[in-house]
């Protein structure tokens, strides 16, 4: 898959995953994005909601759209969020860069107004059409715990979420991707360190499916509430 057709593949899952979602109507909408789309997020946020100021984590990129507010990224969630107050904080894609999880769900709150929202995508479930769980089979399969590993991650964001707000809601968003996608995904440093040991894991893990010009259903876990 050539790196334009991956781009627009990204970019449609990102947007599949926005029009899974509700996300408020109103142009006057802070938001900050934590989803490192490359800039796809925000703009479609921008053009679909009309948000006049976004804050949207970035290492090295500047967006030309002046609505668009890259704030570079140090290395660590809590210094790159800390002192912005936004009314929406969103991570859409799943970054497990956030993190220690318990430090990063406080300075999420620090960083909400009284009546923000959140909405964050935990992880991907992948299953084939007859419902079979092919991210466990893999896992299964490799000995490589990545299900597992997805399963902790959530538990813990969850719980910490549930901490220290007062309503935590979660729901799957339904998509479908390729599985030449599903492996670039997954490849992607916001994955891959947090996954694999190394590439030659990454490539026994996906050993099995690699070869498949197919779509497999993606059923992401998301969790979204609001401050009080």
């Amino acid at each position: 898959m050539t790196e334009i057709k991956l781009f627009e593949q990204s970019s449609l899952m990102f947007q599949k995953l926005i029009d899974g979602l509700a996300f408020p109507k109103n142009p006057d909408t802070v938001v900050f994005d934590a989803s490192f789309s490359d800039f796809i997020v925000p703009e479609y946020l921008f053009n679909y909601y009309g948000y006049r100021k976004i804050f949207t984590i970035s290492d090295r990129n500047y967006s030309d759209n002046e609505s668009i507010l890259s704030v570079p990224f140090r290395g660590d969630f809590l210094k790159t969020i800390m002192g912005h107050k936004v009314d929406l904080f969103i991570s859409i894609g799943s970054y497990f860069g956030i993190s220690p999880v318990f430090d990063a769900v406080h300075a999420i709150n620090r960083v909400l107004v009284a009546g923000g929202k959140f909405v964050i995508t935990l992880y991907p479930d992948i299953f084939d059409e007859q419902g079979r769980d092919i991210l466990n089979g893999l896992s299964l399969i490799s000995e490589i715990p990545v299900k597992e590993k997805f399963l902790r991650w959530g538990t813990t964001f969850k719980n910490a979420l549930k901490n220290i707000f007062m309503k935590v809601d979660e729901e799957d968003v339904l998509t479908k991707m390729e599985v030449s996608h599903i492996i670039y995904l997954f490849n992607m440093d916001t994955y891959r360190r947090f996954l694999f040991q190394d590439e030659a894991e990454r490539e026994r893990f996906f050993k099995p499916i690699s070869h498949l010009n197919i779509d497999y259903n993606i059923s992401w876990k998301v969790v979204k509430g609001f401050k009080c």
